[in-house]
Formats: structure tokens, sequence, C-alpha cells
């Protein structure tokens, strides 16, 4: 399986169904990895950016 793939299953088993909490962008994940001193993996990012809610 791909990231892609993974993805659109989560949204499938979520039923789209997403908490209401605001998900993060490309700066406020670049202020994290900053912070803590790690660079995210790009497909870590991407989930980060589309379901991590």
């Amino acid at each position: 399986m791909n990231i892609n793939s993974i993805i659109n299953e989560l949204k499938y088993l979520s039923g789209e169904n997403r908490l209401n909490i605001e998900l993060p962008n490309d700066a406020l994940i670049a202020k994290y990895e900053k912070e803590i001193g790690f660079i995210f993996s790009e497909d870590y990012k991407k989930v980060l950016k589309e379901v991590s809610n």
C-alpha cells in the first residue's frame, strides 16, 4: 500500500467524520520540526496535513 491508499482508507473508515480541529499546514509543521530538532518524513507530513484530526 502507498500513503495515498492509506489516507483514503482512513477517510473512508471515518465516514468523512472529523473532529473540529484545524489541520496543520506546512508552516506549523516546520515550526514543530525546528522546536524538536527533527525533520518529519514527507509521508508523515502528508498524513498530518490530511487526516491527523
